[in-house]
């Protein structure tokens, strides 16, 4: 039995960061091909970090554990359901975000003081960071690496800031559209 990947993620697990990097070299083609049809900022992070946790779930003391080609297998499936969990969460936010994006824009292409005056009010509602990260992302179109660096926060923060600020203002802009009848 070929037990080259049982060793290697033993010694990962024995904490031999060597081990880890030799692994991320071994696997990164299965996580570039992944991360690049996911077509957003981070995903290769999102799938290395997905990868880390995957060695240290993956269940050694299994007879067939043993071989590489059971690990390679188990690897392969676990970065791939990782793949798809990720793509179905973002492409609900980014649903979410274009159906925002649109009615902002429609807002703003009206030019009515009433509409400015509603969207004024929506981003009242969020926070200072919620705000700057909105209005860079939507008005100034700035990408989520370039918002985390001019912050100095992860890109991952900025992402998960975004989400909630999103959320803010599609429940304001909804009780807004209820309200206004």
């Amino acid at each position: 039995m070929d037990k080259y990947l049982y060793l290697l993620i033993n010694k990962w697990k024995s904490k031999d960061k060597d081990a880890l990097l030799i692994l991320i070299q071994k696997f990164n083609p299965l996580i570039q091909k992944y991360s690049k049809k996911l077509m957003y900022d981070g995903a290769e992070s999102d799938l290395t970090i997905a990868f880390i946790e995957i060695l240290n779930k993956i269940p050694l003391e299994k007879a067939t554990m043993k071989n590489s080609k059971f690990i390679l297998s188990y690897i392969n499936t676990s970065i791939k359901n990782k793949f798809i969990k990720l793509s179905k969460y973002n492409n609900a936010f980014l649903y979410n975000e274009i159906k925002l994006n649109l009615e902002i824009t429609m807002d703003c292409n009206n030019n009515s003081i009433e509409d400015s005056l509603i969207l004024n009010s929506a981003l009242s509602n969020l926070s200072k960071y919620q705000r700057k990260i909105i209005i860079d992302k939507f008005f100034k179109e700035k990408s989520e690496i370039e918002i985390s660096k001019e912050l100095g926060i992860s890109r991952q923060a900025v992402n998960k800031t975004k989400n909630i600020a999103l959320k803010k203002l599609k429940k304001y802009l909804t009780k807004k559209q209820y309200t206004s009848y």
